[in-house]
């Protein structure tokens, strides 16, 4: 059992029945994995496992996949796979629609499509990762859902931490992201999809276009209108 111990409740788990348990890291074990570049189009790693090392350039970017990565190359280390077919992968590597998929859009646009689902960890990374990017911004954000009684105390944090975002237009969509929206005294609030849809007023052109929110939030179908959007704009000239 090969186990990401960067996380506070996996970490704990020290055996199991009939085999053995390996507790890794990005920084720890055999594998190691350092970030030379990081742009939002991807991370150049230098990745070494005690014998040789090797620097790829992975197509996504952020300190969230590094652990993703190290337990992979862990168990193609117990698989037994080469060294440099694993890396050979990794730079094939091709995420699945909606988890940070980028596009540019109408040729004036980047949009990020990052809707398939959201947690506020993942979010907080997202938000690191923009707040490096020059130019402007647009960060569409839908509710994490699925939190339970702590859902309004997190959604404040992610409001104070938009708080220190600049050169942002942000707009907040539902229940939840009211008190984010609250808290971070910036952008607009919308109830629902249909609603931003509706009174949205932004062009999206030139611009970094972000969008993050729970699955059942759909936030897919705000991506088709800020598409047809901008191509309806650049059409009129």
């Amino acid at each position: 059992l090969v186990l990401n111990n960067h996380d506070k409740y996996l970490k704990k788990v020290k055996k199991i029945k009939n085999g053995m348990v390996k507790q890794v890291n990005w920084k720890n074990g055999t594998i190691e994995i350092d970030i030379l570049e990081q742009t939002i189009f991807g991370s150049k790693l230098k990745i070494k496992n005690g014998i040789e090392e090797a620097i790829i350039t992975f197509p996504n970017p952020g300190l969230f996949v590094l652990d993703d990565i190290a337990l992979a190359l862990h168990i193609g280390e117990i698989l037994e796979v080469p060294f440099s077919n694993m890396l050979e992968a990794l730079k094939e590597y091709t995420g699945i629609e909606g988890r940070f998929t980028i596009e540019t859009i109408a040729n004036e646009s980047i949009l990020i499509n990052d809707c398939y689902n959201s947690s506020y960890e993942s979010l907080i990374m997202d938000l690191n990762l923009l707040k490096q990017q020059e130019g402007k911004k647009v960060l569409i954000l839908g509710d994490i859902l699925e939190l339970g009684k702590n859902s309004k105390k997190i959604h404040k944090k992610i409001g104070e931490k938009i708080r220190n975002m600049e050169d942002c237009e942000i707009y907040f969509i539902g229940a939840e992201m009211k008190y984010a929206w609250k808290k971070s005294r910036k952008g607009i609030h919308f109830n629902s999809i249909e609603d931003c849809i509706e009174n949205c007023e932004n062009d999206f052109l030139n611009c970094m276009i972000f969008l993050k929110g729970s699955r059942r939030m759909q936030l897919e179908k705000i991506v088709s209108y800020v598409k047809s959007k901008v191509d309806m704009v650049v059409k009129k000239g």
